[in-house]
């Protein structure tokens, strides 16, 4: 009976250390993990940011233009003026930029100079001017057929 209890005890040991193990390869991956997402890199915590805040107005009626695009030219930040014509584009890091600004049936604005201020908001208002788009005429042909 003393062989069988060594024998025992000895698999008792290698599936503790297996457990033991493997509960270290998971904390260690969870807190590489938590490093990843939680820690900013170097660059990050050195960047400033702001953001650029306005309203887009279509300039023959003095009306909020809805569905404008704003894009920060050299960035992938942009945003979509609402119901008011309001857009708020966040996180943007603090130095110098241009926005272009599009809408379907108005010209494209572009506006250079826009200085973004470290925890401030820039203010920047568009007015937009309505562009015709003209087309070629449609010819609609049809045939009888009895």
């Amino acid at each position: 009976m003393k062989v069988g209890k060594a024998v025992m005890k000895s698999e008792w040991m290698q599936n503790r250390h297996a457990k033991n193990l493997i509960f270290l390869i998971i904390v260690s991956l969870l807190l590489a993990l938590f490093n990843l997402v939680a820690v900013p890199s170097a660059n990050a915590a050195e960047e400033t940011f702001g953001k650029i805040t306005g309203q887009v107005i279509n300039k023959e009626n003095g009306q909020p233009l809805l569905g404008a695009t704003i894009a920060v030219q050299g960035t992938s930040l942009g945003a979509i003026a609402d119901l008011d014509g309001i857009y708020r584009i966040n996180k943007v890091p603090a130095v110098t930029y241009s926005l272009a600004v599009t809408s379907v049936g108005f010209s494209k604005v572009i506006i250079t100079e826009v200085t973004v201020k470290e925890n401030e908001s820039t203010p920047v208002n568009i007015i937009m001017e309505p562009q015709v788009i003209e087309t070629e005429g449609v010819i609609v042909e049809a045939k009888v057929e009895n």
